[in-house]
């Protein structure tokens, strides 16, 4: 099977699978109230990639991902993802502020630097989100791995610490590194287009992680 006709393939599957969904007892969820909750993705390039709104079709969906965005970036432009009032915010960022500022040969005195320098970042705009959407169910969900194994100890650290903030705040943590890592230590071989983004086989499996914690919670 040539490479065109098996992507043509995948994307067919993806849609049949977002027609099941939305006729399946997830999607009827959505349809008993009368005005779907409006949930945003808040993030770079990973988040907004993906036609979330086929998969998520009983919520009013808001896909307010930017290529190239780091974790001030997010602060930079928080107000006017404020301004959508959604009743859910799912959350993941942090993979440019790793591949633009952390060298994988750093000194530990410059791992130690950039470390410092994303955690006061993280934290401030954690400290944000909670101010800007006090009324919002908020999921934060971990950086995930890169096909690049000299700078993923920089990712688990972060993902370390994001974790620990959000406890501190009481805000929801979804751990999806572990579920994304090979057993080379790496993104997964079938999720991974390039060193950084996903498949579309990537997305699906992402979808079917973080579809419980929408419905459920």
């Amino acid at each position: 099977m040539n490479r065109r006709r098996k992507k043509s393939m995948i994307r067919a599957l993806i849609l049949a699978s977002a027609v099941l969904l939305a006729a399946s007892p997830f999607g009827m969820i959505g349809a008993l109230s009368q005005e779907p909750e409006t949930l945003v993705l808040f993030g770079d390039s990973i988040t907004a990639r993906w036609p979330w709104y086929l998969f998520l079709s009983d919520y009013h969906v808001i896909n307010e991902g930017i290529d190239g965005d780091t974790i001030q970036d997010l602060l930079d432009r928080i107000d006017p993802v404020i301004a959508h009032n959604p009743d859910r915010l799912f959350l993941m960022i942090g993979i440019n502020d790793i591949l633009v500022n952390y060298d994988g040969d750093a000194s530990p005195e410059e791992h130690d630097a950039f470390m410092a320098a994303a955690q006061q970042d993280y934290a401030n705009l954690l400290d944000a989100i909670q101010t800007g959407f006090p009324n919002t169910r908020v999921y934060v969900q971990s950086v995930l791995p890169l096909m690049w194994a000299d700078k993923n100890p920089a990712v688990r650290a972060l993902n370390a610490f994001i974790e620990q903030a959000c406890q501190e705040r009481e805000l929801a943590f979804i751990p999806l590194y572990d579920l994304f890592t090979g057993k080379n230590g790496q993104l997964k071989k079938e999720f991974a287009l390039d060193v950084v983004h996903l498949t579309d086989e990537g997305y699906l499996f992402w979808v079917n992680e973080i579809m419980p914690q929408v419905l459920e919670h």
